[in-house]
């Protein structure tokens, strides 16, 4: 602006996406108002899509809504990305009569929802302990054509894992592997950690080591888990090597390793 060169609209997409990821929404908002009072640009489906993220970001459902209500009056036709960000905002904040709605409206607008709207409901499903409906969410996408991604796995591996069903959790892991998905980093964490809480060091550790094997970096919850498992069992010498070791992959100790340490 200050050499005289006016921005479009794609600048200003970049800039509200951005600000809405810092979660500052308000700020978002006000280049939004000035692209919709601007005479040259107006905001497009990209645009608003980043707007509705953002309000979902801070669970301001309503004023989501009325973004999608108004993109329509301004004859845009929201995408599957602008209708995926609204299913996931509702999920977090409950609201699956809303999610499930606007999957059907999807299906009328020729939308098919993908595989990121699937994780979005059984994401939220688990979350609040309905499990059982999440896998009959899934199944009825299997039937549709639904292909699971690493997240979709990394979900259901957590939640299970969470109950300590561990025999399920590895059957889906086992099942992840076997589709071809490389397992990442958070994926072996979370099936360490669940070792751990069990006492099931010998498990925990070659999880570790096939990680590393594999060329992932583990973090800082990675090496707490196997230092908190092993203080555990009171194997100090094995949880003090894994301490040492943290620096290899530049993870700093927190309080919950030291304190680990110290008890």
């Amino acid at each position: 602006v200050g050499r005289g060169w006016k921005p479009n609209v794609y600048t200003h997409t970049a800039l509200i996406d951005g600000l809405c990821k810092k979660r500052w929404t308000d700020k978002a908002f006000r280049l939004f108002l000035m692209l919709v009072r601007s005479e040259n640009h107006k905001p497009n489906v990209l645009m608003y899509t980043a707007m509705i993220s953002g309000y979902c970001r801070d669970e301001k459902m309503n004023r989501a809504e009325m973004l999608l209500s108004r993109m329509k009056e301004q004859g845009l036709a929201p995408n599957t990305n602008t209708y995926t960000t609204l299913i996931d905002g509702h999920c977090k904040a409950g609201n699956f009569e809303r999610a499930y709605e606007l999957m059907n409206v999807m299906n009328e607008e020729g939308f098919s929802p993908n595989v990121c709207t699937y994780n979005a409901i059984v994401d939220g499903l688990c979350k609040k302990g309905r499990v059982q409906e999440a896998y009959k969410v899934l199944k009825s996408g299997f039937r549709n054509g639904l292909d699971a991604d690493k997240v979709t796995y990394t979900i259901l591996i957590s939640e299970h894992c969470k109950q300590a069903e561990i025999k399920q959790a590895l059957v889906l892991f086992n099942k992840m592997v076997k589709s071809g998905i490389q397992p990442d980093i958070h994926s072996y964490t979370t099936l360490i950690a669940v070792f751990c809480r069990e006492k099931r060091m010998k498990e925990s550790e070659m999880f570790f080591e096939e990680a590393v094997r594999f060329g992932l970096v583990p973090t800082n919850k990675t090496y707490t888990s196997m230092i908190c498992g092993y203080c555990r069992e009171g194997n100090l010498r094995l949880a003090l090597k894994f301490f040492h070791r943290m620096s290899d992959h530049g993870c700093a100790s927190d309080s919950i390793t030291y304190g680990a340490l110290i008890s």
